[in-house]
């Protein structure tokens, strides 16, 4: 795990069975049948009492047996970037990610929206202008090589 001021990433590195290498799900089935269980599991940011919570789930996906989950604080944030780069609030370590690849923003109506920042190889399918996320449903991200879910 790694803390920022507004982002704290998990790692898992081995989501494989040591002997036969079957990938293990996310989660299962309660042995009583009436929930999920998650076997990959974080803390999600707790809101001061009277406020909405405001967080993005970011889950990186590079391999098939390891996983990388950010997960965003808003409160207080207006814009963070996505990004390779040391500046970056969101690190990415795929080298077809450029250093401040993309950018998320709250506008002042409190919608969120992902916007490239002018990358090499663009986000999604070159979006050239903001594109605005919805609190509904997860929205698939890919950034080079990284593909990514965003989920607010």
């Amino acid at each position: 795990m790694h803390k920022s001021q507004h982002v704290t990433t998990y790692f898992w590195s081995s989501l494989e069975c040591e002997l036969c290498k079957t990938q293990y799900p996310y989660e299962i089935q309660a042995v009583d049948g009436s929930h999920m269980l998650k076997i990959i599991d974080y803390e999600i940011p707790r809101p001061k009492m009277g406020l909405e919570p405001q967080y993005i789930v970011l889950e990186s996906i590079s391999t098939s047996v390891s996983k990388v989950i950010h997960v965003v604080n808003m409160i207080g944030l207006q814009q963070f970037f996505i990004g390779r780069g040391t500046e970056a609030d969101v690190r990415v370590t795929d080298i077809s990610v450029s250093r401040l690849h993309a950018s998320i923003f709250k506008s002042s109506q409190g919608h969120f929206y992902l916007c490239d920042n002018d990358s090499k190889f663009g986000t999604l399918i070159e979006v050239r202008s903001p594109l605005k996320l919805s609190q509904a449903e997860c929205c698939w991200v890919q950034s080079g090589r990284t593909l990514l879910r965003l989920q607010i």
